[in-house]
């Protein structure tokens, strides 16, 4: 149930943000644009990490008693 209050929550703050960028002048959402380009650099970092993590990893660690990979 937590799951799909977040997930309503974040197309909520997605949708009005879009339209934030639409009817607001550019003057004065710098700081909305700034950090959006902060979370444009910060997705792929994040996304090439949890890749990594699942290539070496797995789902979990059947080979291993202990909760390295968590």
């Amino acid at each position: 149930m937590s799951g799909k209050v977040f997930s309503i929550t974040v197309v909520i703050i997605a949708v009005l943000i879009g339209i934030l960028v639409c009817v607001v002048p550019m003057t004065s959402i710098m700081s909305v644009l700034l950090v959006m380009k902060f979370f444009q650099a910060m997705i792929p970092v994040l996304g090439v990490g949890a890749l990594l993590k699942y290539i070496l990893c797995g789902n979990s660690c059947p080979t291993c008693s202990t909760d390295k990979c968590k």
